[in-house]
């Protein structure tokens, strides 16, 4: 019976996927590279939302300090007290040091803000503490200047020398707001509120991309507010090429592939802020794609489950082969829930009188992740001199119901629906449960995006060395970092070797 219809359908498959197989390899390859990208950035993303919320709940205490200040009566009488010419100077004094008394309420209302000082362009200046001096030295300061002369209203991260006066060298990042107007050019008496670059940095230095990637706060202009190294002008034109691509960039977030100044490959995310329209920068080296960090939290992560008891034991692991059905801790009863293929339930369901189910695995807020994929591929030499003939092969198994009912769910379920219907006509219940399934993945995939997975070159021998690192860490052989350190090396070689 080998010239029988399913004997050559099984002896197609076969030739097809083992001459298909060398050809796919690359396209698996970058597709997992693909993946591993799609993490880094949507990571990346995540985390600049978060501290966007951070840097704007910032900037909503330094607005709300502004008004204050702008709006209050102690304000206007000061600014009313120091332009009337007639006032005696002792009254004069007095209006200062309410106005000083008020800056001091102001600014302990506000966690954020360091210090609010006001300034007159006579060179006079009030801050907090009874501070009032005449000191026209803040006339010739760069901030100043950017204020009067063009509006600029932030000042990026710097050493200002009012805070020196309260024994504070940290720098700062100001608002300069103007006093009784809303022009600059027109202003007599302005206000500048500063917030210790420290305030910003904190919670950034927290949040690493990949093993060496950094997150930056840039003003509208693309330039460093809080002075962090690893984006400064000593970068060249890379940088400033970068920059001037986001700016162009009409998404509010996004990602750019580019080079650095040494010619290596970059992946830079960034996120365009609302309210002032700073820019969140992220920046990782493609090597970090196959960091060694990234190993290490996962082996960390499954040693402290194994601890926790959060899975079985080595012992058991190694007697009871998860691609084994005969001996799978499920089917032995020694384990209440397993990963499989869908097409395999029928196998299991022969081995055990319990029932058996299939769920979705959880995602947390996001869901489920639970994505299809395809467990075999069939594919067309493109420069085939028959072109009609293997469209048509393709399609008799794609299409035909005959081929179907031949192939049954053994190699997944069919894609289409017309063939699906075919044999859920005569599906058992096992068979029913898997179409349950399907349907509820597919439901799923409209609403909770999940990246199809492949296995790049190599992987039977990257598979292997996983689970006896696993092993070696179990049964105590090795520690975490150990076990680490090989299996990077290991991983590295192999994925080198296959190239």
């Amino acid at each position: 019976m080998f010239y029988s219809l399913k004997s050559r359908l099984i002896a197609i498959f076969i030739i097809l996927f083992v001459l298909s197989f060398g050809a796919l390899s690359a396209v698996l390859f970058n597709a997992s590279r693909a993946i591993i990208l799609s993490y880094i950035e949507s990571s990346a993303l995540e985390k600049m939302e978060e501290y966007g919320s951070y840097v704007d709940m910032v900037q909503m205490q330094i607005y709300d300090v502004a008004s204050l200040v702008f709006n209050n009566k102690t304000t206007r009488e000061w600014d009313a007290a120091m332009s009337d010419e007639g006032l005696p100077a002792g009254e004069k004094m007095l209006a200062n040091l309410a106005m000083s008394a008020f800056l001091t309420q102001a600014t302990n209302s506000y966690s954020s803000v360091q210090r609010v000082t006001v300034y007159r362009e006579s060179g006079m200046w009030i801050s907090a503490d009874n501070q009032v001096e005449q000191d026209i030295d803040f006339l010739a300061e760069e901030w100043y200047k950017a204020f009067v002369q063009e509006g600029h209203r932030w000042v990026s991260g710097h050493a200002d020398p009012v805070e020196a006066r309260f024994n504070s060298t940290n720098p700062v990042v100001s608002m300069v707001m103007p006093i009784g107007t809303f022009e600059p050019t027109h202003a007599v008496s302005f206000m500048k509120i500063n917030v210790s670059t420290d305030y910003f940095l904190q919670p950034l230095d927290r949040i690493h991309l990949g093993q060496t990637g950094s997150i930056y706060l840039l003003d509208q202009e693309g330039a460093p507010l809080l002075a962090q190294h690893g984006f400064a002008a000593s970068d060249g034109d890379s940088r400033e090429l970068l920059i001037q691509d986001i700016k162009k960039d009409k998404r509010k977030q996004g990602v750019i592939y580019t080079n650095d100044a040494s010619g290596d490959k970059e992946i830079v995310v960034f996120k365009k802020l609302k309210r002032t329209n700073w820019m969140l920068v992220g920046i990782v080296p493609e090597s970090d794609l196959y960091a060694e960090e990234n190993a290490r939290a996962w082996f960390n992560y499954w040693a402290k489950a194994a601890a926790d008891g959060g899975v079985v034991t080595p012992e058991l692991a190694v007697s009871h082969p998860i691609d084994d059905p005969s001996k799978s801790l499920i089917t032995s009863g020694k384990a209440a829930m397993n990963l499989i293929p869908s097409n395999q339930l029928g196998a299991y369901q022969s081995l055990t009188e319990d029932p058996l189910t299939m769920v979705q695995l959880p995602r947390g807020p996001k869901g489920t992740g639970v994505v299809f994929e395809s467990s075999q591929g069939l594919s067309g030499y493109a420069k085939t001199e028959h072109p009609k003939e293997v469209a048509m092969l393709m399609s008799f198994f794609i299409n035909d119901p005959e081929a179907a009912l031949i192939l049954g769910n053994n190699r997944g379920v069919p894609v289409t629906s017309k063939n699906r219907s075919v044999l859920e006509a005569e599906a058992n219940d096992v068979d029913k449960i898997v179409y349950d399934y399907t349907s509820r993945v597919s439901e799923a995939a409209e609403t909770e995006p999940f990246a199809v997975s492949y296995n790049p070159p190599g992987f039977a021998e990257f598979e292997k060395l996983g689970k006896t690192t696993v092993q070696e860490i179990g049964f105590g052989r090795k520690n975490v970092e150990e076990a680490v350190q090989d299996f990077y090396k290991g991983a590295v070689s192999i994925f080198n070797s296959n190239q």
